[in-house]
């Protein structure tokens, strides 16, 4: 019997480095995936273990030559080729495969090297793809992702187990764009008779503290999307354990959605400067999304 595996994650690591002991990848812009395919039944759980097919049903058409479980993201392509994760929804979504954890027997306390070795061996077929690291060569591949827009690169230690569930600093996750997630604990009015900005928190303990609030990034297409979801999660108290002033009369929400946000830098009282709205994660649960987790170093 397969087992049910858990995703390794990486840990944030400060700058982009060289070295021939790692190996160098893109930081994907989407869904974490556990991927577990065994003829034509096919798997797809979150790095909650949460079911993602009913999200991506396109990517229950995926299968492979044997019984595998990979581990990968789910992307959405813009037309100019980069991934998005605003777009996940709105275009047909693809899997990302970069590391395999299972075939015949778990791999997971073999050398990185090997289980890339074996997943090279596996054929593929449907809308999956595999991710193509590099070796050495961090600091030239971390310039193209910034200058492309891109998210970011991981850097995975050569030789490196599987750690299932968790956190390693044999991953390292170099960050060309700030982002986190946050908490939605409310909403500012807009002009045209729905919301204009967003209220966000960050959890310590069992407090949701204000994180700042965020208007930019939201379209019209994804304000019709969340007003009557907003409207439904509507409560006649703040769930934000502190006070904090913002511009316009608030609305409060209970903290059920989580927003995945750009921003430039942290103020000195610990406001998100220049926040960017990019999509409502669905596989994070709100009591997660804390300021350990999302603002280490604050």
């Amino acid at each position: 019997m397969t087992p049910v595996y858990q995703p390794m994650l990486a840990t944030p690591h400060p700058q982009p480095f060289t070295s021939e002991e790692w190996w160098f990848d893109l930081k994907w812009d989407g869904f974490r995936c556990l991927t577990y395919i065994d003829g034509e039944r096919v798997q797809l759980r979150s790095r909650n273990g949460n079911d993602l097919a009913h999200r991506f049903p396109e990517l229950r058409s995926i299968r492979a030559s044997e019984p595998v479980v990979l581990d990968g993201e789910i992307v959405a392509m813009g037309e100019d080729g980069k991934p998005s994760f605003f777009l996940l929804g709105y275009q047909p979504p693809q899997l990302v495969v970069f590391d395999l954890l299972h075939r015949d027997r778990s791999l997971v306390s073999i050398p990185l090297e090997e289980r890339w070795d074996q997943l090279n061996a596996v054929e593929l077929f449907g809308p999956i793809t595999r991710s193509q690291p590099t070796s050495t060569e961090g600091e030239a591949l971390f310039e193209v992702v910034k200058a492309s827009g891109l998210e970011g690169v991981v850097a995975k230690r050569s030789g490196s187990k599987y750690l299932p569930g968790r956190r390693s600093p044999d991953w390292r996750k170099i960050v060309a764009r700030s982002q986190l997630n946050a908490v939605v604990g409310g909403y500012l009015r807009g002009t045209r008779g729905s919301f204009g900005s967003l209220l966000l928190g960050l959890y310590e303990g069992d407090r949701l503290l204000v994180a700042g609030s965020a208007g930019s990034g939201l379209d019209n297409r994804s304000i019709a999307e969340l007003w009557p979801v907003l409207q439904s999660l509507e409560r006649p108290t703040s769930p934000f354990a502190e006070h904090a002033d913002f511009m316009g009369e608030p609305v409060w929400v209970e903290p059920r959605l989580v927003a995945r946000i750009e921003y430039r830098e942290w103020t000195p009282v610990r406001r998100l400067r220049a926040p960017v709205f990019k999509g409502i994660v669905h596989d994070l649960d709100p009591a997660d999304v804390t300021w350990a987790n999302e603002a280490p170093d604050l």
